[in-house]
């Protein structure tokens, strides 16, 4: 498993993921709070309490969902 950045406008990391073997990416942020994930198998992006935000790897909207 490999754990990824996302970067926020000055650069610095605002959260991380991590993509398992079959795609599926875990989405933390950078505080290791739990955002949601996406699941590759169902195509689906997935908030923290497990509904469905959207259809796709959305992991973005995750990030906008913090709050």
């Amino acid at each position: 498993m490999s754990q990824t950045p996302i970067l926020g406008p000055n650069g610095a990391p605002i959260a991380y993921f991590n993509t398992v073997s079959n795609g599926s990416k875990f989405v933390r942020h950078k505080d290791g709070t739990p955002l949601g994930c996406y699941d590759a198998v169902a195509d689906v992006t997935r908030d923290k309490d497990n509904h469905i935000v959207a259809r796709g790897d959305q992991i973005g909207i995750l990030i906008g969902l913090q709050g």
